[in-house]
């Protein structure tokens, strides 16, 4: 996906920033980038077809993370496939099918971090999935636009026009539109890279000062690209520097012909010029008008072969259900509603349903049937008090526990006032209160297996070093805690061992 080498030839102009530098203005986010690297870490979730939502979670954190900091997303995603990309689009889908095939085998086999890798590798987004993301922009009232082909022309056009003043992505070839501020590298703490268009003649490996957009163009081009395989051999480096020396790619392909050294198809130049085009013409929506354009005005005296490289136009009604989400832009269908649930309970939505069993009118009992399906609206129903990057803060209201945190939990869902709590199968106990914290923590170790909730063997003073020595419970740890010699009782008084050498210190236990 984009410009091979391109990034680290920018090394020089690359700036670090943070994306608070762009507080009150408006970032554009290439979805897919999000999607792709929220479903690595479910992959083998979305492989065997099990429900998740963790690729939601993963955009949803980014957002809010943006919205602490004052800037305003306007996430854009991919529309249909274009003609020109079709033989990149047909090399991509055999090697997911193949390593899918792969991870497949290796699960059988149980080989779990093989089959990962091999799942991690097949991760294909479907608009299926990213009508998922949809929902939740629509509920939290996110701007959003579904491009009718890729997100990279509809990205470069919506900052041609001021829509937005910068992009955020991972893919390099926004620089090859014409973008003039991207940021790369953004990580959970805002921090990123930014590349400037107007930095471009400090640029140090590579002398770009007297070039235009058209001439950088035809370099990224020429030395290969998604439209376009690259000349066996050719790179940036020789790109840049027969482009100098020969200034017009007909005069460069000429010149390679006649060395004799370069391997250049046939059709090659034909094949350039039609990527060229589509970089520089690609159909897009716009918004102002809720109407198909092009990234350029079209030429004229465009050829028929040229301008069916690009895509095919679609109807003024067509073109506004997919931007709104409402069509698949593959199969111009509707999406089909499906409630997606996640794979495995959250620790929030585990602990606040650890209530003592109580019995319920059967009114009440249907009335809360209808709650107990977690769907992914319900994984970012948060207050406005919480931080981006960690789970929503329990309001004053809600039974918490406040011993047992972590940064990827997610709230539970709203419960009206009559309807019972919600429990989660298999993970029930006895003899349970509703303030009996360290039961939970039981069941809750107990369910995940966690390596680090064995309970400490610690010798306390005046017992002997047994396997009938008193353990600490689940959930608890030693912390030596300091107190003054005249309140400590005196059968905790530190003794002395045999040989004078040490001592032993007093634990008093809290909760971890």
């Amino acid at each position: 996906m984009g410009i091979s080498g391109l990034l680290p030839l920018l090394k020089d102009i690359q700036h670090s920033t943070h994306v608070e530098a762009y507080r009150g203005k408006t970032l554009g986010i290439d979805a897919y980038v999000w999607l792709h690297r929220g479903a690595y870490a479910c992959a083998t979730d979305l492989a065997l077809g099990r429900p998740t939502t963790r690729f939601i979670t993963y955009a949803m954190h980014r957002i809010r993370m943006l919205q602490h900091y004052g800037v305003k997303p306007y996430v854009v995603f991919d529309g249909a496939q274009l003609p020109s990309k079709a033989g990149t689009e047909r090399e991509r889908a055999a090697r997911r099918r193949e390593h899918r095939m792969r991870g497949l085998q290796f699960h059988a086999e149980k080989r779990t971090s093989a089959a990962r890798d091999a799942f991690v590798r097949s991760v294909d987004i479907t608009p299926a999935l990213a009508y998922e993301l949809i929902k939740q922009l629509r509920v939290h009232g996110i701007p959003y636009l579904v491009a009718p082909y890729e997100a990279d022309a509809q990205l470069a056009y919506l900052e041609r026009h001021g829509i937005i003043d910068a992009i955020i992505t991972e893919d390099s070839d926004l620089l090859v539109f014409g973008c003039n501020k991207v940021l790369f590298k953004l990580d959970t703490y805002g921090n990123c890279l930014e590349i400037d268009r107007a930095r471009f003649d400090k640029v140090k490996q590579l002398s770009f000062e007297g070039w235009t957009h058209q001439e950088f163009r035809q370099m990224a081009i020429l030395s290969g690209c998604d439209y376009l395989p690259s000349i066996t051999g050719m790179g940036l480096k020789n790109a840049h520097k027969f482009l100098r020396k020969y200034e017009s790619v007909e005069k460069v392909l000429r010149a390679l012909r006649l060395e004799g050294k370069w391997r250049i198809p046939p059709t090659y130049a034909a094949d350039f010029e039609r990527a060229e085009f589509t970089f520089a013409h690609q159909r897009v929506f716009d918004p102002r008008c809720s109407d198909m354009s092009t990234l350029t005005p079209l030429p004229s005296d465009a050829r028929a072969d040229l301008v069916a490289a690009i895509g095919a136009p679609l109807s003024v009604e067509e073109a506004r259900a997919i931007a709104r989400g409402d069509l698949c832009p593959i199969t111009r269908r509707h999406f089909v509603q499906q409630v997606m649930t996640p794979s495995q309970p959250t620790l929030r939505t585990f602990f606040g349903a650890a209530t003592a069993p109580c019995k319920t009118p059967p009114s009440a009992r249907a009335d809360s049937s209808s709650s107990t399906a977690t769907t992914a609206s319900s994984l970012f129903d948060a207050p406005p008090s919480s931080s981006p990057c960690t789970s929503p803060a329990p309001s004053d209201k809600e039974d918490s526990d406040p011993c047992v945190s972590s940064p990827v939990s997610s709230p539970s869902p709203p419960r009206p006032a009559h309807s019972t709590p919600q429990t989660t199968p298999g993970l029930a106990w006895h003899a349970a209160t509703p303030d009996d914290d360290m039961a939970r923590r039981s069941a809750w170790f107990q369910r995940f297996k966690y390596s680090g909730a064995r309970a400490r063997h610690i010798v306390l003073p005046g017992t002997s070093p047994h396997t009938s020595t008193p353990r600490l419970a689940l959930g608890k740890r030693a912390c030596p805690t300091p107190t003054s010699p005249s309140k400590r009782p005196a059968m905790d008084t530190p003794s002395r061992v045999h040989n004078g050498s040490a001592k032993l210190l007093q634990f008093q236990y809290r909760e971890s």
